[in-house]
């Protein structure tokens, strides 16, 4: 569903900039401006706390697979030896929330969305 969403924001969020700049450049009421920049602010917020939420669990997941690694094991009993262990081969891979096989939600991937929405407003306007 969030990839669905996500398109859908990247395509809005392009009209929307179309549609300021058609603004702007015809020197319009800028109170007409008003609407669609507020809708691309909430498009780009929503993205952005989205993607953060994503960015904090894959951060999250290192941080306790550091703490795991500087542990004193070896002080600890032998049963939380095990945990240890469990966890630090559980933390040796990569983790990354993985939405539906396609989308990794991530600061990167908000910086990607962004630039390809603006990619996009570049091309409908050298078309027109």
């Amino acid at each position: 569903m969030f990839f669905c969403l996500a398109q859908i924001f990247v395509v809005s969020l392009c009209f929307n900039f179309v549609r300021i700049f058609q603004i702007i450049l015809t020197e319009k009421a800028i109170n007409e401006a008003l609407l669609p920049m507020l809708y691309a602010a909430i498009f780009i917020l929503y993205l952005f706390i989205s993607n953060s939420i994503g960015q904090n669990m894959t951060d999250h997941n290192n941080y306790v697979f550091a703490t795991a690694y500087r542990v004193e094991w070896y002080i600890a009993p032998l049963h939380i030896q095990k945990i240890i262990f469990f966890l630090l081969i559980k933390g040796a891979k990569n983790f990354h929330l993985n939405l539906g096989g396609l989308f990794i939600p991530s600061l990167e991937c908000f910086t990607t969305l962004v630039k390809a929405s603006v990619s996009y407003f570049t091309v409908i306007l050298s078309t027109q």
